[in-house]
């Protein structure tokens, strides 16, 4: 007999696999600090007073998630720490920048924005993958993320913060799908009943953009704004070294050579850097009207200023043919020295400029 996996274990495997994503880094200047949250998949009681406790519970929830498992988490609860004092949630979790749940979605611009009676999107997403969690959960908290009390029917009031209650044994709570108030202070519980805890990500930083050669902008990637800005520093003259992308010492018409066909591997004439060169990248350059105009250096990349001398005219169109990548394919990963162009490319080259020439 053939044993079939039950449906809630099928649930449980999809949801694991949905979980193991990449850790969210969001799209903020490199060296910003953020913080991550999440709601704890497991459960438990409030009648411990133990902040020591609720970290680690956090924490050990984490573990579910490799992308989660190497960060540290704050329980954003109020509790006692092991000095004996109680310890406020909103000095616990010490918010120092903007908050997103872990599936991206941002929760706050900073800490006051956190404890100010709202958030932007509930945090009801867990490590474990599952979103949209309803459910009470423990943070023994205000709504400005200080110890509160509770109120029984006497009007008398006691402190509910975690391992506190008030006689009827009520602790504070708040409720996961909720974006007012009531996401931290919502609900008072019996402290024997069984939650999940909201946990904070330690502070965060976004890194650096990879060193990528020819990444003279610092996007992480070389495209049409690298080159422009190298053809503006070959213009200038520049010493920068930055620049110098074949590690000759200067700055010179060789390091354009080295960008495009060693790094980004695009012929000249390549003006939509599509990795060919053909007839549209000519319709395109001609179609924008600066060829051989009167206003000296507006002409960029992809308006025809192939040899990078802020113009484009006759010297782009003789250097691009020349090259002989004219609808020829892809460029070769390494750069081959440039062979005369066929008869044909010239030919095309001239009845396309002749053809310009007469229309102007």
């Amino acid at each position: 007999m053939i044993l079939r996996p039950s449906l809630m274990a099928l649930s449980a495997l999809l949801i694991a696999q949905v979980s193991q994503g990449a850790l969210f880094v969001p799209d903020l200047a490199p060296g910003s600090k953020y913080h991550l949250t999440f709601l704890t998949d497991n459960t438990t009681s409030a009648v411990l007073d133990s902040l020591e406790f609720y970290d680690g519970f956090v924490n050990d929830d984490a573990d579910s998630n490799a992308d989660l498992k190497d960060i540290d988490w704050f329980a954003l609860v109020t509790a006692v720490d092991a000095e004996g004092e109680t310890v406020d949630a909103v000095t616990h979790v010490a918010i120092k920048g903007p908050v997103y749940r872990i599936d991206g979605q941002r929760v706050a611009q900073n800490s006051s924005d956190v404890f100010n009676g709202s958030i932007e999107v509930p945090i009801n997403v867990t490590p474990d993958g599952q979103k949209n969690v309803d459910s009470n959960v423990w943070t023994g908290s205000g709504s400005n993320g200080k110890a509160t009390t509770c109120k029984d029917i006497g009007g008398g009031s006691w402190g509910c913060s975690m391992g506190f209650a008030d006689p009827d044994g009520q602790t504070m709570g708040g409720v996961t799908n909720a974006t007012n108030k009531d996401w931290i202070t919502g609900n008072e519980m019996s402290w024997t009943r069984k939650n999940p805890i909201y946990a904070v990500s330690m502070v965060l930083t976004v890194p650096d953009a990879p060193n990528v050669p020819g990444d003279f902008d610092g996007n992480g990637t070389v495209d049409v704004g690298d080159i422009n800005a190298l053809g503006v520093a070959l213009r200038a003259g520049s010493t920068d070294l930055k620049f110098d992308l074949d590690k000759s010492g200067t700055v010179t018409s060789a390091d354009a050579d080295y960008l495009f066909g060693n790094i980004m591997k695009v012929w000249l004439g390549d003006s939509n850097l599509d990795k060919q060169f053909n007839t549209s990248d000519l319709v395109t350059v001609f179609a924008v009207g600066e060829y051989e105009d009167a206003v000296a250096g507006n002409s960029t990349w992809a308006e025809g200023d192939w040899n990078l001398d802020g113009d484009f005219n006759t010297g782009d169109l003789v250097a691009a043919f020349a090259q002989g990548g004219y609808e020829a394919g892809t460029r070769p990963a390494i750069a081959a020295v440039p062979e005369p162009a066929t008869g044909l490319t010239f030919a095309l080259g001239a009845l396309l400029l002749g053809a310009v020439r007469r229309r102007r």
